[in-house]
Formats: structure tokens, sequence, C-alpha cells
């Protein structure tokens, strides 16, 4: 397999066609959220814990109404940016198989310049239950073992804490290979259904037969795309990094002379263009690996 045309092709299909990102943004789920805290210890006696737990206790009973809108309102945005991941997901992988083609196999296809933003759309559409029975089936697969591992993982802790971290540490070392080789039969599997026109159980099993008959290839596109992944991220950070100068730059001017509102000023627009900038990136990269596992996909099954 000739990893650096196929690096080179995905990248030229990405950059060529701008809709992509935005359909890769979407099909990403939307904004991502970053995690950025660590672990919150609570310190002090018996009387200090007791004072914070009647305190949680009086702020959820006088804003309950508000927590229960703010749950609903965040469960039906999820369920929104779920449903527009799987449209999306379906339709982005559909645009770049057809973009992969070459001319004159578009022009067979009468094609033309129709692949664009509601080309993909319309695709997405028309793919979205099988997309969705696919993932379901995926996700009902790994539910047991998870359970069962987190389960066993949380009982050691409670047991003896050293020996259950041991526990947990060896449980996650054994999941993230079968999460790996469970993605790549989904990464297949959905390339079977769209490209192929499959149904789901056959699309599972066609991506599971095509994965363990190309193993080693796989992991080799996986472990190229990895590297792509960190120069991308460092190349995102630096990105980043120099948008932020004339932020800093202009919020130092605007503390000077605004004082506070100059904070609010500075730390709104700063916000907006670090979301804009991300979202931008979210949709090249994820647009990038859509492409990309197309074009393994269709090397692997010639």
């Amino acid at each position: 397999m000739d990893y650096i045309k196929i690096i080179k092709k995905s990248a030229d299909i990405t950059w060529n066609n701008k809709f992509l990102w935005i359909l890769g943004l979407l099909a990403g789920g939307g904004l991502s959220s970053f995690n950025s805290g660590g672990w919150n210890f609570f310190q002090g006696n018996g009387e200090d814990l007791e004072k914070a737990v009647d305190s949680s206790k009086d702020f959820l009973s006088e804003n309950f109404t508000l927590i229960l809108v703010a749950l609903v309102v965040i469960l039906l945005i999820t369920i929104i940016l779920g449903i527009l991941s799987i449209i999306f997901k379906g339709g982005l992988i559909s645009c770049t198989n057809k973009l992969s083609l070459r001319k004159s196999e578009q022009e067979k296809l009468n094609l033309g310049e129709q692949i664009r933003f509601s080309y993909g759309f319309r695709e997405g559409l028309k793919y979205f239950w099988k997309v969705l029975g696919l993932g379901l089936i995926i996700f009902l697969i790994l539910l047991p073992p998870i359970i069962l591992l987190v389960a066993v993982g949380v009982f050691a802790v409670l047991k003896n804490l050293i020996i259950g971290m041991l526990i947990i540490g060896l449980i996650v070392l054994f999941l993230i290979p079968i999460a790996i080789i469970v993605s790549l039969i989904y990464a297949f599997g959905l390339r079977f259904l769209i490209i192929k026109g499959l149904g789901i159980r056959q699309s599972l099993k066609k991506g599971k037969e095509l994965l363990f008959a190309n193993f080693w290839k796989t992991i080799i596109a996986g472990v190229v795309l990895l590297i792509i992944n960190m120069f991308l991220v460092f190349a995102m950070f630096v990105g980043i990094a120099i948008i932020a100068v004339p932020f800093v730059i202009l919020g130092f001017i605007l503390v000077v002379l605004l004082q506070t509102i100059g904070i609010i000023i500075s730390i709104v627009f700063g916000g907006i263009a670090f979301l804009i900038l991300f979202a931008v990136l979210q949709g090249i990269i994820n647009a990038f690996h859509e492409t990309y596992w197309t074009l393994v996909f269709k090397e692997l099954t010639l």
C-alpha cells in the first residue's frame, strides 16, 4: 500500500473541497469541549464536610427548577448534535468516496458539480438509519464487557486503593486494543454500508473480515495517521498561540484604558476568535481523517 500517495490524495481532496470542513465539523458532533480540570479533593474535618453537604442540599432545593431546565436543554442539545453527527458522517464518507473517483468516473455517474454540502446532507439523510443501526450494534457489543470490567475495578478500589488502581490500569490496557480493533471494524463497516451499499449485519461482518485479512496494513495506516495527528495538534497549538498574541496585546491595552470592561471585552473577543479557529481546524482534521480511511478502504478492497 502506498501510504504517501494516500496521504497526498487525502490532503488534496480535503483542501480543494472546503465544504468538507463543515461536514467534518458537524460529523464530529460540533464543537468539542475540553476537560482541563483535574480531580478535586475535599480536604477538611467532618464538620466542614457536613456543612458542604448541607450547603449543596440548600442550593439544589433552591434552584431545582433551574437545574432541571438546564439538564433538559443539555440533553436536547446532545441529542441534536448526535443526530447531526450521524447524518454528516454518512454524508462525509459518501462525498469523499465520490471525490476520490477520477473525473471520467464522476461523469459516468452524472455527478458533475453536484458534490457539495447539500449533496453530502442528502446522502447523510439517506444512510441515517443504517449508520445509526451500525453504531448501536457496536455500542451493544462493547457495553457488557465495559460494565463488567468497570464494576471489577470499582470493587477492587473499595477493597484496596493501591491494588484497585493497578487493576484499573490493567483494565485500561486491556480495553485500549479492543477499542482500536472495534473502531477499525466500525470504520470499515461504515464504508461497506455507504460505498458498497450492503446491509448493517453484512457490513459489520465484511468490516471484520477486511480488518483481519489486512491487519498489519491497517495498523500501519493507523500509526501513520497517529503521527500526522501529532503534527496537526502541534500545528494547531502554534496557530492558536500566534493568534493569541494580538489579543493579549489588545487585552492589555483595553485593561489599561477601560479596566474591568476592558477585561470582559478582551475575553469575549478572544474566546470568539478561539472558537472559530478551533471549529475550522476540527472540521479540517475530521474531513482529512474520513478521506484518509475511505482511501485506505478502497485500496484494500481493490
